[in-house]
């Protein structure tokens, strides 16, 4: 893993982000600095520290600012900042980098911006151009997997309940939260499938049954990715890998019998819904077409083997 090695620095940055791993991303880059973060998840949050500050007169030397938040989003919190007349940078963190968008920022009182997923090189120029520092990036990636292992298995399925619940506030909030987790891991099948479903949600549209599936089996496949990244001894649940293996046997048993169009791969089709991504070739085999049926188990062995 890559590694940058800069100068020590001392002070407090506020972090104000909803998602938790947005929050451990920023704050372990800047510990590796001697920056201490002090963390935020809402916008209101974030005001009310900056304004306990204010009133110490002992500012934050830098603030760090989610756009998309609940309770108060961080355009309203950046320019109910500046209304108090506090001179500390305050950086959008964002997805959303379109020129309206970057100037919308601006104009609610933001100094600048960085691009989500975070990265080390990012945040790097961006400390280096307000606070003159610099971090060492050690084993946050291990660390980031971990953690979405433990939090991310049913993120599908949340948006999925939201979205049938008619919250679609939720459901998008869901999927952008998703969205960059992904891109913080490196999943890009994953992030890109979120991305299109929050944008979908984001027009008010319906997410298409095909779509929400594509998201089942990049969300299951990223997790799997994670948990052979990680030494066993630190997976958070076992039983991860046991499904993985599971599946696995489930399609080596499957690929002879549908090879010889047998029958019997009727008995295997409980087995075969627990798979993710597995609804068109349970659809093929109830409906004894053998052929797309094959065509369905090439498409999910490549996924899973």
């Amino acid at each position: 893993m890559n590694k940058f090695f800069l100068l020590h620095l001392t002070g407090e940055v506020l972090v104000c982000d909803d998602t938790a791993m947005n929050r451990m991303v920023i704050t372990e880059h800047l510990s590796q600095t001697g920056l201490t973060a002090i963390l935020a998840e809402n916008g209101k949050i974030g005001v009310d520290e900056v304004i306990k500050r204010h009133e110490r007169n002992k500012p934050f030397d830098l603030i760090f600012m989610d756009i998309h938040m609940p309770v108060m989003d961080g355009m309203e919190a950046a320019a109910k900042i500046n209304s108090l007349g506090v001179k500390t940078p305050i950086i959008a963190m964002t997805a959303s980098t379109e020129p309206d968008e970057i100037a919308a920022y601006k104009t609610s009182g933001m100094t600048d911006y960085i691009t989500k997923p975070i990265k080390a090189q990012a945040l790097w120029v961006c400390l280096s151009k307000y606070l003159i520092s610099d971090f060492e990036e050690d084993g946050l990636h291990e660390m980031l997997c971990a953690h979405f292992v433990k939090t991310g298995r049913f993120a599908a399925d949340e948006i999925k309940n939201a979205i049938q619940a008619g919250d679609t506030v939720l459901a998008h909030r869901l999927a952008h939260t998703l969205k960059g987790n992904a891109g913080q891991i490196g999943e890009t099948d994953l992030q890109n499938t979120a991305g299109l479903v929050e944008a979908l949600l984001k027009k008010n549209k319906a997410v298409p049954a095909e779509t929400m599936e594509a998201l089942f089996c990049a969300l299951a496949k990223a997790i799997m990715n994670c948990l052979t990244y990680l030494p066993e001894s630190k997976t958070v649940n076992p039983v991860y890998l046991h499904e993985k293996k599971s599946i696995i046997k489930i399609l080596e048993t499957l690929e002879p019998l549908l090879a010889a169009r047998n029958t019997d791969c009727l008995h295997m089709l409980n087995e075969i819904r627990s798979i993710p991504g597995a609804s068109e070739l349970t659809e093929q085999i109830e409906d004894f077409n053998f052929k797309e049926a094959w065509d369905a188990f090439q498409i999910l062995k490549g996924k899973w083997m």
